[in-house]
């Protein structure tokens, strides 16, 4: 597999997981907490605003972390 299509992988590999975090943070109905991330399957803090954007942040290093 060449280097351009395993970061491509990755990078929807990512996205993925940002979309399932995200859908399972709104269904907590909580505008802030911790869930299991869905990608390493540690702690994830999440905070939404007054304008309800996600702010999002794995306790693992270089894993997910975001804000819409």
């Amino acid at each position: 597999m060449d280097n351009s299509k395993k970061i491509s992988d990755d990078i929807l590999k990512m996205f993925k997981a940002v979309d399932e975090a995200a859908k399972a943070i709104r269904a907590t109905k909580q505008k802030s907490g911790h869930i299991e991330c869905p990608l390493c399957k540690g702690r994830l803090a999440f905070a939404i605003n007054s304008y309800n954007h996600i702010h999002a942040k794995c306790e693992t290093e270089k894993c997910l972390s975001w804000m819409e």
